[in-house]
């Protein structure tokens, strides 16, 4: 358990990630996957219900994944 914690914090969680280090060769290069237009990341958060307030309230938070625009809109129940 804790080698496994130690290799990951290198960057080494498998056994050929370790053997291109241990070459020289470097960490591999990781690029992010490419997303057509319109691929939302939706996230609904609850904020903290304060004291003079009735309702609890939600924050909505979606990304498009290929233009990285957001969109944020706090509701109430």
């Amino acid at each position: 358990m804790g080698l496994d914690r130690c290799l990951r914090r290198h960057g080494a969680s498998e056994l050929k990630a370790l053997e291109s280090l241990i070459e020289g060769q470097g960490k591999p290069v990781k690029t992010f996957k490419d997303y057509e237009s319109g691929v939302l990341h939706i996230d609904i958060k609850y904020r903290p219900q304060m004291p003079d307030e009735a309702h609890r309230r939600y924050l909505l938070v979606a990304i498009d994944r290929a233009t990285r625009w957001l969109l944020m809109r706090a509701y109430r129940d």
